[in-house]
């Protein structure tokens, strides 16, 4: 998963070692099949609501990457209620 600093910090600080295998991993599987396009990837559901220290605008249960020309440039954690949309997300696609 090609990722910049920020992307690696936002991991470090809001994942465990596991859930950011998966999410590489859901990761690497979206840009194999839908290739560098701009796309927001939905790639793992925490067991509960997780709030972050560093960010209190990032709390939620789904951990959301925002995938810009092949290369991650951020992770976010979204809520259930928030708009999975390519408009809200600000994207091509949403996987």
């Amino acid at each position: 998963m090609r990722s910049n600093t920020h992307t690696q910090q936002r991991l470090q600080e809001r994942l465990t070692v596991d859930e950011r295998k998966i999410v590489g991993q859901a990761v690497r599987d979206a840009v194999s099949t839908y290739g560098r396009m701009d796309m927001a990837v939905y790639a793992h559901r925490l067991t509960a609501h997780r709030a972050t220290q560093c960010d209190s605008r990032s709390n939620g249960q789904n951990v959301v990457a925002i995938v810009r020309g092949g290369v991650v440039k951020t992770v976010m954690l979204r809520r259930d209620n928030q708009p999975r949309t390519r408009a809200a997300l600000r994207v091509d696609l949403v996987v």
